[in-house]
């Protein structure tokens, strides 16, 4: 495949992490699971509402990998056993041109965009888990598309 022919038209700026938070969890009930096995996380993914500039549609697009938070995004560490306690957002700002169908522009903002931002938060993750007494953690591949209906 030809690099140059088959360019995307769908631009986005270096991801940044806006938040990394760990905690080791201090309580020694919450030391069952001591080598960190077993861990799940609640992955959450929004965006800034779509604007154009110029020829293009942009907007800023956030996922948050979390083993603190619900699937609202609501803070719930006090039922937590896990060893440590986790939490990653990234973002950058994307844009595509203003002739995209909407349907093309909603499987982007909700499928590609937050599966482009895990491949950052998932390296982010295992480099921040790897230095400590718990198993380096490694997020899975996530199918977004299964909850884009």
């Amino acid at each position: 495949m030809n690099t140059e022919d088959n360019q995307s038209q769908i631009e986005f700026t270096d991801p940044i992490v806006t938040q990394s938070i760990f905690l080791e969890n201090t309580e020694p009930s919450k030391k069952e699971k001591e080598h960190g096995d077993n861990i799940k996380f609640q992955i959450n993914a929004g965006n800034s509402d779509p604007t154009e500039q110029g020829q293009f549609i942009a907007s800023t697009v956030m996922l948050t990998v979390s083993n603190m938070d619900d699937e609202e995004g609501n803070l719930v560490n006090e039922s937590n056993n896990d060893p440590f306690l986790i939490r990653v957002t990234v973002q950058a700002d994307f844009r595509w041109p203003s002739n995209t169908n909407a349907d093309r522009q909603k499987a982007f903002l909700h499928i590609n965009a937050p599966a482009l931002l895990l491949s950052y938060a998932r390296t982010h993750i295992a480099i921040v888990t790897e230095p400590t007494r718990f198993k380096a953690q490694h997020i899975p591949f996530i199918d977004f598309t299964e909850h884009n209906e």
